[in-house]
């Protein structure tokens, strides 16, 4: 079992957002993980993007901190 954490920040003055998923496979994992990142970059609402992908005991397999440049 592998876990993806999500924490959305926003600069709009929506609240902070938290997730946390559930997969069978690292591949499904990695492929939401991709997917997360890829959505918070295109959506200008977004502020920052924190995903992590950790296995079940708890092992960190993927981690990336986005965060939007200033225009």
């Amino acid at each position: 079992m592998f876990y993806l954490i999500e924490i959305t920040k926003y600069n709009n003055g929506t609240a902070d957002g938290y997730g946390v998923y559930s997969y069978a496979t690292l591949d499904e994992a990695v492929a939401a993980y991709h997917g997360k990142l890829r959505g918070a970059i295109v959506n200008e609402t977004y502020a920052s993007e924190l995903c992590m992908i950790i296995n079940g005991i708890g092992a960190v397999q993927r981690y990336e901190y986005w965060e939007r440049s200033a225009e």
